[in-house]
């Protein structure tokens, strides 16, 4: 049998913290992940190893160009002896010589030797336009080491230096470098030049922004009244509204939230990543820990720590802001409850339950929809597998991804078309509280 679990999933969030100690590289590898300005091979693994000159920079070229770069304007032309064509990342290596982020002089590049801190620094440097403000201010190695100051990254001013620079380091590299500002150069000497920092990498070269605020509202629901969003593939981030990339960016209602926001021209700004900030304070109490609920004061735990609720507060229910309910309602069967707030007391509780379903049949249609037939009741469910329904699907007790697979009823064979890419930790808040 297929075990269907639909719940609303509560998510962990990793807040983000100073780059300067390396710590939190998983939220920074995130980030950069879900913004699509590292590249798809540099996974998150061996954080402790170094990377190659090769890797460094065909991720610089990646976090520092359009996205739209005709890498193949190089051709078969390469800077460096031992760049050949065969070599992995000889496009990036040689557009990056072609841009000057490295020096193409004929010679060697060695793409196979790790990278330090300071070709590392140096490469990004040059990518984000601070090579004359460097030469003006000593050349290099120090009118780099400068420069770092210059571009407000002064805890990297020590770290310049010939140590390899671990992955973990470059990852919290690029992650700061995102937010560095590109410079503009008028007029050249230390005399005459003028330098212009208006946008950072992350505006610069791929049209994104990032806002602060607070996730009032989704299609489903709001914070306070009904929900001024029309649109499913919309939502409300302080008092303005935005397209969403992912529909589990709803799943950051009550959240205070850096959001990243990708200009479109003419239309409405699509939010592209989001991630909670230091400005929510938040409290995950399991069903199970739940001790009692009496006067807007939750007792959990075996210690029996207590969370009290503000009186002017908002109850969600499986995504659905409740505007008739009792104390019981705060105590669910199952799940867990989040409570949100920024102050002593919580304003916003966030009840997630699920249920699991047998079933018996499953059908995708030619119009993308899934039947579901439970076996208990044969109760039909049809989930449009385009529409704002999110699923997790588990078979013989392992999670099964949404993607097309094959499956056997009653020996006929049958394969699934038309799945969209759906990740962990969605949402069918529909079904949530069947």
């Amino acid at each position: 049998l297929l075990t269907f679990c639909i719940f609303i999933s509560a998510f962990s969030f990793a807040a983000a913290s100073n780059a300067s100690d390396f710590k939190d590289v998983f939220n920074y590898y995130n980030v950069l992940r879900g913004l699509e300005v590292i590249p798809k091979d540099f996974e998150y693994s061996n954080l402790d190893g170094y990377i190659t000159k090769a890797e460094a920079v065909n991720a610089v070229v990646r976090l520092c160009s359009s996205g739209k770069s005709d890498l193949s304007q190089v051709g078969t032309y390469t800077f460096f002896k031992d760049v050949t064509e065969s070599v992995k990342y000889a496009d990036s290596i040689n557009f990056a010589a072609l841009q000057g982020i490295v020096n193409g002089d004929g010679t060697v590049f060695c793409p196979d030797n790790n990278i330090t801190f300071r070709e590392a620094i140096t490469y990004f440097l040059r990518a984000l336009g601070y090579a004359p403000y460097a030469q003006s201010n000593g050349g290099y190695p120090n009118g780099y080491a400068r420069a770092l100051s210059y571009a407000g990254l002064n805890k990297y001013v020590g770290l310049y230096t010939d140590d390899k620079i671990k992955k973990s380091e470059f990852i919290a590299l690029m992650y700061d470098i995102a937010e560095t500002y590109v410079i503009e150069t008028e007029g050249f000497g230390a005399e005459t030049a003028k330098y212009n920092k208006n946008q950072t990498v992350l505006e610069y070269f791929h049209d994104i922004y990032k806002i602060s605020g607070r996730v009032n509202a989704t299609f489903i629901s709001a914070l306070s009244g009904y929900s001024p969003v029309s649109d499913a593939n919309k939502m409300q981030v302080g008092n303005d509204i935005y397209r969403i990339k992912k529909q589990e960016f709803s799943n950051y209602l009550g959240y205070y939230a850096d959001v990243y926001c990708k200009k479109e021209n003419g239309a409405v700004d699509e939010i592209v990543y989001i991630e909670k900030n230091d400005d929510t304070d938040e409290l995950c109490i399991e069903a199970d820990d739940i001790v009692s609920f009496d006067n807007l004061c939750y007792t959990y735990g075996e210690k029996k720590r207590s969370a009290k609720i503000a009186d002017k507060h908002t109850l969600i229910i499986n995504g659905k802001r409740q505007s008739v309910y009792s104390s019981e309602d705060f105590i669910p069967d199952n799940g867990n409850v989040i409570l949100l707030g920024n102050g002593s007391k919580y304003d916003t509780v966030i009840i997630n339950t699920y249920k699991n379903y047998f079933l018996q049949r499953m059908i995708v249609g030619g119009d993308d929809k899934l039947t579901l037939t439970v076996k208990e009741s044969l109760r039909r469910f049809e989930i449009d597998l385009f529409s704002d329904t999110l699923l997790q699907v588990y078979k013989d007790g392992q999670k099964v991804d949404m993607a097309p697979f094959s499956y056997n009823i009653h020996g006929t064979e049958y394969e699934t078309t038309g799945f969209t890419d759906i990740p962990e930790g969605s949402v069918a808040s529909e079904f949530a509280d069947e």
